[in-house]
């Protein structure tokens, strides 16, 4: 497991280059503190919707509109270029085997139940292998996890689908 774990780290490194995770601190209740990049609001400090938006801003120079919750996310149909000032088309991929499989920097968007009740979740995909996808994550968990693929579904409960960055 050390090998994957160099791996991961490398990865980690490279997909998110300017983009800092925040990881809330054990045990402690922290006020909510919003986070400003480049004078654009991106959300509560912590929250997973948050690293989401950041990390669409920094790598994409896309922004997608305010969202209260990760569960809300599916609904967008549309994603903002920063550049050109157009919104384009952001589809939502089900989690199927006849899907597009997500890339790297894609959403993966989980449903509002179980652990992620009653908001959903939301992470970053940070490599896509033949049998895992890695990803990043704010306000669940140690902030990574390898999620396996089984018969081209990604198996993880509630997992509803990704959306992902569009070629320019």
């Amino acid at each position: 497991m050390i090998v994957s774990g160099i791996l991961f780290y490398l990865f980690y490194r490279a997909t998110m280059k300017r983009v800092v995770v925040y990881k809330r601190p054990e045990g402690r209740v922290v006020p909510d503190e919003p986070v400003v990049w480049n004078g654009i609001y991106t959300g509560i400090k912590y929250q997973c919707v948050e690293l989401a938006r950041r990390y669409y801003l920094v790598k994409y120079n896309r922004l997608f509109e305010h969202v209260s919750t990760a569960k809300d996310l599916v609904n967008l149909t549309r994603i903002q270029d920063l550049e050109t000032g157009q919104y384009v088309a952001w589809p939502t991929h089900l989690n199927r085997a006849d899907s597009p499989r997500p890339v790297i920097g894609s959403l993966l968007l989980w449903a509002p139940e179980g652990a992620y009740a009653p908001d959903g979740h939301v992470s970053v995909v940070l490599y896509v292998g033949r049998t895992f996808v890695d990803i990043v994550e704010q306000n669940y968990g140690r902030g990574h996890r390898r999620l396996p693929i089984r018969n081209g579904i990604i198996d993880s409960r509630g997992l509803l689908g990704w959306k992902q960055p569009e070629e320019k």
